[in-house]
């Protein structure tokens, strides 16, 4: 601990043993003086044990944001521009107190830096505390993973795409309910082993064969699924669902053939006529309608349709109908 750091927050009021208990800091404590641009004002170090994490040369949040990690579970998750913009907006941030979880590369290295900022504005101070996340602290990334990810087939699950329906920009998205046809077959003929080996494949298959930087693809639950398109035309999305439902035929076991049920709508973020929570209930009246038609079909909803629905009876209503036309039969 440096004494004429602590010196000069002294003379300025600023009383870190009571303020910041530094024997639970794992990694580093500073402060910066206002500064007009925070990410390139040097760090004054109080208390440095980054050394231990080969952190030691890191004197700016500048310098520290050149080893973000794009590929953690979080960026993953969010999106790493959007998260890295997050992180950068915290650091700027002047309220009193501010905290984030920093993903960060050192060689083959990666580690989860808590950082927690006490902004002074009245003494013209910024007080920095940064944590390595280790021990139980450490599973922040598998926490991230268990929220956001479906451990099955390691896609996203409806937590990730919420988020990501809440971060969209605007335009035109598509959004898609697909539901294996006759999937307990799988389970009733093979073991309920084999059906999950199935969705696994299949997660598998939609991960590395079929998504790309325009499409996601997510487990809700059981053997329903959803994908979200971002900058695509109808005819891309189209072009997507026919190379999904080639894949997934790929993956036949003995005599059965897996196939989808596929239901899926256009939305116009800049123009949304019901409610967004709405989107995947709508999705799946489309998915319902596909199976209703004799499964292994594809069903698109038009804003007509869509309205359709809204005005003669309601959302909610509609899918129960479905369910209940469906109720009892194999699906």
């Amino acid at each position: 601990m440096k004494n004429t750091e602590m010196e000069v927050l002294q003379a300025k009021g600023i009383d870190l043993l009571n303020d910041i208990f530094l024997k639970d800091v794992s990694g580093a404590v500073f402060y910066l003086e206002n500064s007009n641009n925070v990410l390139t004002a040097d760090f004054h170090y109080i208390y440095n044990n980054l050394k231990k994490y080969n952190l030691e040369e890191i004197t700016t949040f500048d310098e520290l944001l050149k080893l973000f990690n794009r590929d953690s579970e979080i960026c993953q998750a969010e999106g790493a521009d959007y998260y890295l913009d997050l992180v950068a907006s915290t650091i700027r941030n002047k309220d009193s107190k501010k905290s984030i979880n920093i993903p960060v590369r050192k060689g083959k290295k990666t580690l989860t830096l808590n950082l927690r900022k006490y902004c002074y504005k009245d003494k013209g101070v910024c007080v920095c505390l940064i944590n390595v996340l280790e021990g139980a602290e450490a599973d922040y990334e598998e926490l991230v993973a268990n929220t956001y990810k479906d451990s099955l087939t390691n896609l996203f699950n409806r937590n990730a795409f919420n988020l990501h329906l809440k971060m969209a920009t605007g335009g035109i998205h598509y959004v898609g309910f697909m539901d294996i046809d006759l999937f307990k077959n799988v389970n009733d003929s093979y073991s309920h082993q084999r059906g999950n080996e199935l969705l696994h494949d299949i997660g598998g298959m939609m991960i590395y064969s079929v998504s790309n930087n325009n499409v996601i693809f997510y487990r809700l639950s059981g053997d329903e699924f959803l994908f979200f398109t971002n900058d695509y035309t109808k005819q891309q999305t189209e072009k997507i669902i026919e190379k999904l439902r080639k894949s997934i035929r790929r993956l036949k076991i003995d005599n059965y053939v897996p196939t989808f049920s596929i239901g899926y709508l256009e939305i116009d973020l800049d123009n949304m006529y019901f409610e967004k929570s709405e989107v995947v209930t709508i999705a799946d009246i489309a998915m319902y309608k596909s199976k209703l038609s004799g499964k292994n079909k594809i069903t698109y909803l038009t804003k007509e349709d869509v309205l359709s629905i809204i005005e003669n009876s309601s959302i909610d209503a509609t899918l129960s109908q479905m369910e209940k036309m469906c109720f009892r039969k194999p699906n």
